[in-house]
């Protein structure tokens, strides 16, 4: 069984956890922005702003679940479909595997010492193939449940940060300037980690989340306004 790095087994979890905290604080800030610029109510707009965080919560957790057994899916098809050329086209697939390696710069008696070893048995041959094609080892996949999970609850803390003036702070003006710039500051923060994570300039990635931010809340400012004079 392939041995993986724990870097490996974070890539994920990371991966859900920026995902999760930046779509709920974007949907927050973007409901929250548009709500509050056109009702004066505190208490409605809290409420209505939990209502919106819980539902973009439950939204993701199943949407993480989804995704990731779609994926689950997509490698059990490629599974079937090379163990069945394995038993039936071993040849053209011994070949492949020729190809594959002797792209590598490996001599040819090298490349079909390789080969011959790892044919003989079907276990080694069937993962060596997929790492091969498609890329991803069966370990990697995770749980559906687990994505689920990490995704719903990195979006309902990222929800509840523009949320927290609203609940803290006295005044409406304040608290909608507090929120914008707690959870503009947040998105660019998260950015630049995710642009460390992926090799990305971070003042790049970091723009590049703050941007989606406040495209995001002008739309839905834009749409409360029109909802409100309609």
């Amino acid at each position: 069984m392939k041995e993986l790095h724990p870097h490996t087994k974070l890539r994920g979890t990371m991966s859900n956890l920026i995902l999760g905290i930046s779509d709920g604080m974007i949907v927050s800030l973007a409901f929250l922005t548009g709500i509050s610029l056109n009702l004066a109510d505190s208490k409605v707009i809290i409420m209505t702003g939990v209502a919106a965080i819980i539902s973009s919560t439950v939204s993701m957790f199943f949407s993480g679940i989804l995704a990731k057994r779609t994926e689950i899916d997509l490698f059990d098809a490629d599974y079937k479909r090379e163990l069945y050329e394995i038993e039936n086209e071993p040849e053209e697939e011994r070949q492949e595997m020729i190809e594959f390696y002797s792209k590598k710069g490996l001599s040819k008696a090298d490349t079909r010492r390789i080969v011959s070893s790892i044919t003989k048995s079907k276990t080694k041959w069937l993962e060596d193939m997929l790492l091969n094609e498609v890329h991803v080892h069966k370990d990697e996949l995770g749980s559906p449940i687990q994505a689920g999970a990490t995704m719903g609850l990195a979006c309902l803390v990222g929800g509840f940060v523009p949320l927290a003036p609203y609940v803290f702070v006295g005044s409406l003006p304040t608290a909608i300037t507090t929120s914008i710039i707690i959870a503009y500051s947040s998105l660019f923060i998260i950015g630049s980690i995710k642009g460390k994570m992926t090799k990305r300039n971070i003042l790049a990635s970091g723009c590049e989340m703050l941007l989606v931010g406040i495209v995001a809340s002008l739309i839905v400012f834009g749409i409360g306004k029109v909802l409100t004079f309609a």
